[in-house]
């Protein structure tokens, strides 16, 4: 069973939703629901607080990385 989830704008009160042409010909299930910005928000905050996060010592190599890499002369490509 192929599934497809798009998220889609209304404009004047029509969805244009494009299909593979696998499905060309056959009967399909279309399920309209208002989207939920807020469980929208809610996977986005725990996507980020689930993210990598650095230490002290990582943030120190990254900025002096940084700073080597500030220093270098390029005069031309």
């Amino acid at each position: 069973m192929q599934v497809m989830r798009e998220y889609k704008k209304v404009k004047n009160s029509k969805v244009l939703i494009n299909l593979p042409k696998e499905m060309e010909g056959k009967k399909v299930e279309v399920i309209i629901l208002p989207f939920d910005t807020t469980k929208e928000k809610l996977l986005l905050n725990k996507l980020l607080l689930n993210g990598p996060t650095f230490g002290a010592a990582e943030i120190k190599s990254m900025r002096d990385v940084r700073t080597r890499m500030n220093k270098w002369k390029v005069k031309q490509f």
